[in-house]
């Protein structure tokens, strides 16, 4: 395919209130840092195509019923609901793609397909998503299992300076306002300004291109990268 706006990676990435505070170097003595206690997780769906172009992010709260609050100080685009567990399920994914995904993406017409890269897991593949995307003329391609972390754009390039930038503003935060904590209800927009600084059009171009995606490189993934691992041998004397 040789139109880079109509080519998406869709991923998930669990975030917690809890977060690792950044290196501070010292000499004999521990530097104490201020870190948010343990707590549930907060899914962040994410999008983005091989131009550069970002779909707002999408949260999934736990929960028994969704409160504008949740959304509170969320980037323009940004959406959300809520699941007992925190985590993404069929139903849930249904929903983005049919209220989010469509709505964001990039098409001069519903007649126009578009390609979805997303991985394998069971709420991504199943009869009731692939019946949604024939009907919007959606070509999903599912990553072999096991290839993330060199084939899926977002794993490689993005959802790494995503974790660092939260950390860093969860940081900043606290140390502003130490008698604060971090909730679900402040989560949302931390976590949007490590999104759209992490899936900055730069940081999208470079991910596809290195995943040998767009533009079309089969010499960027070695075959050496994808090969099984080998039973460890100890040393013979």
């Amino acid at each position: 395919m040789d139109k880079p706006h109509l080519i998406y990676n869709f991923d998930e990435k669990g975030i917690q209130t809890e977060h690792r505070p950044p290196k501070v170097l010292s000499v004999g003595e521990t530097v104490p840092a201020i870190s948010s206690a343990r707590s549930s997780i907060t899914t962040l769906l994410g999008c983005g195509n091989a131009l550069g172009t970002q779909i707002p992010p999408y949260f999934i709260f736990k929960g028994q019923r969704m409160y504008d609050e949740l959304l509170a100080g969320s980037s323009h685009g940004a959406s959300g609901t809520i699941t007992e567990s925190g985590w993404s399920n069929t139903q849930v994914f249904l929903k983005y793609l049919d209220e989010h995904f469509l709505k964001f993406m990039q098409r001069s017409s519903p007649d126009q397909p578009v390609l979805l890269i997303l991985d394998g897991h069971r709420s991504h593949v199943n009869v009731s998503v692939l019946d949604w995307a024939k009907q919007h003329n959606v070509i999903l391609s599912i990553l072999p299992a096991h290839t993330s972390h060199i084939l899926q754009p977002l794993d490689v390039g993005c959802f790494g300076p995503l974790q660092r930038i939260y950390n860093s503003e969860c940081h900043k935060f606290l140390r502003a306002s130490p008698e604060s904590r971090i909730t679900r209800y402040n989560v949302c927009q931390l976590a949007c300004t490590a999104y759209t600084s992490a899936l900055s059009p730069n940081n999208l171009r470079a991910s596809f291109m290195k995943t040998g995606i767009f533009p079309f490189d089969c010499q960027q993934v070695s075959a050496n990268q994808a090969a099984p691992s080998h039973a460890y041998q100890p040393p013979t004397c």
